[in-house]
């Protein structure tokens, strides 16, 4: 009678260690993968929302610049440091004899609250030959945040403007003077 002998030198395949090691070698591997994705999609998120924030504050310091260094004295309105500010933008044209004659186009901004936004407002600019446009978004109204002071001894306006975009926020004062003989 023959004996039979069992070699472990001829088996192929893996063990249940080695397939658990795999297993959880894979998992840590997956696992640092969607962190640093889900890291990068939200430094993409806040960085989006602060460009976001940082563009309509350009914007409105922007139009409000351009406007004011035309404008005569701004009349601020019944409460100094609120809106709506309204400006004055003088222009001369010739009369019927050829003589030059002095107009003026009226300016105004206000500010719309965005009922979506509780807290946040447009910043409107109506010309009274150009229209009503929406010159920025999400501009935060509560606590002072957006402001308007004019300072006729120095002939200065200066223009405080916050927006805030999701849980990101800027802020920037303009100083504006208009041009001198304005």
């Amino acid at each position: 009678m023959k004996s039979i002998r069992f070699s472990h030198r001829d088996q192929r395949g893996i063990t249940l260690i080695e397939m658990l090691v795999v297993v959880a070698l894979m998992g840590i591997i997956a696992a640092g993968i969607a962190m640093t994705i889900s890291q990068v999609v939200a430094v993409n998120s806040r960085t989006s929302s602060h460009m976001v924030a940082l563009r309509q504050v350009q914007q409105a310091g922007d139009r409000v610049s351009k406007d004011v260094l035309q404008a005569v004295p701004p009349d601020l309105g019944n409460e100094i440091g609120k809106f709506p500010l309204k400006l004055t933008i003088p222009y001369w044209e010739t009369d019927e004899e050829n003589q030059p004659v002095q107009l003026s186009h009226s300016v105004n901004y206000t500010l719309e609250p965005m009922p979506s936004h509780p807290g946040l407002s447009r910043l409107i600019r109506s010309h009274s030959s150009q229209g009503t446009m929406i010159v920025a978004q999400y501009i935060d109204t509560s606590d002072s945040q957006t402001w308007v002071d004019w300072d006729g001894a120095a002939y200065q306006l200066t223009f405080k403007v916050t927006a805030t975009v999701g849980m990101r926020s800027e802020t920037r004062v303009y100083e504006i003077q208009p041009r001198p003989g304005s």
